[in-house]
């Protein structure tokens, strides 16, 4: 699939991984994806992926997480690698309860996500 047409698929990929996370926090709001941004690759001689990075929010009003504080969002980064010829999505995240995202949070997440190497691919197996 050309280039182009993969980060056409980007947003919907973001409103999947939010409303999984939500999920799996007990969550059952709605989500929001702000702003998508795809760092440029500097790794000229490493085979992972360039990252995807997703702002977005979870809205829940008035709801606890896991049976703790109420909240009413959840600011949420995300960074997606994919991995195409294993078919696999590897997420990076920070969250913010009832905020969103600071400046240095979104900092934190570029460093993480443009420093980022898969050394052995044969961790990941094949999924079909």
């Amino acid at each position: 699939m050309p280039l182009q047409s993969k980060h056409l698929l980007t947003p919907l990929l973001g409103r999947f991984y939010f409303d999984s996370m939500a999920r799996d926090c007990g969550v059952t709001g709605t989500c929001t994806v702000h702003d998508i941004n795809i760092p440029p690759n500097s790794r000229s001689n490493d085979a992972t992926a360039s990252p995807i990075v997703l702002n977005g929010v979870i809205h829940e009003p008035g709801a606890p997480v896991n049976g703790y504080v109420p909240i009413s969002h959840v600011g949420s980064l995300l960074g997606l690698f994919r991995i195409e010829d294993k078919n696999i999505d590897l997420i990076v995240s920070i969250f913010g309860l009832n905020d969103p995202v600071s400046e240095d949070d979104k900092a934190d997440l570029n460093a993480l996500v443009t420093s980022l190497r898969i050394m052995d691919f044969g961790v990941f197996r094949r999924r079909l």
